[in-house]
This record gives C-alpha cells, structure tokens and sequence, in this order.
C-alpha cells in the first residue's frame, strides 16, 4: 500500500489531477477517502487539502496524500492553517509591490 503512495507522488498527472479538484473550491478543507480517489487515479489513497489564492484570485493548493488510516484531527486543521498562511503571505506580497505567482499546476 505504501508503494501506491509512491506510484502517485511519482506521477504528477495523477496527483495533479485530484489537486485540481481542490481548486474550485472554497477555502475550506477538502477530504478525499479511498473511493473517491480510486476512481480519479487507481489507488485508493487519501488526500487532505486546501486550496490558497494570492491577492489576484491565482490558485493553488496545499494537500496531504496516504494512506486511509490517517491522524485526519490533527492534518485537517494542520493543512487549513498552513495554506491559510500561504495566502496571507501571497497577499502581503502583492500589495508590498513584490508579487510572487504561485506556479499554475498544470505547468
């Protein structure tokens, strides 16, 4: 099972492909359990993310992929308060004059 995880990180499309998903979403955490990834990538895997947006309204997103069993108390919150910070960070940096894009996810 381990090495499913493995297989995705290795292919970005894969990866990519849920990470997208995220996007459109609010900023609000998004849990993806072993159904719902199966079918987007082969594996039944987990995935805890969370979308952050510059100042422009550019995205991208933050997320923890694994295995099902997972401490999901302490990643959810873990996950919503880093990319929280990315985004305030991303605006600060916008208004300072030095903006600085977050690379799009499908480059």
């Amino acid at each position: 099972r381990l090495r499913d995880v493995l297989d995705v990180l290795e292919d970005h499309q894969r990866l990519l492909s849920l990470l997208n998903e995220v996007i459109g979403f609010d900023i609000s955490p998004r849990v993806l359990l072993g159904g719902e990834t199966h079918t987007k990538i082969g594996y039944p895997l987990s995935l805890v993310a969370v979308p952050y947006r510059d100042d422009t309204g550019q995205a991208g997103a933050l997320g923890v992929v694994g295995l099902m069993p997972m401490n999901y108390p302490v990643l959810v919150p873990l996950v919503h308060a880093v990319a929280g910070a990315m985004t305030a960070s991303l605006c600060r940096e916008g208004r300072a004059g030095n903006p600085r894009r977050p690379s799009g996810l499908d480059d």
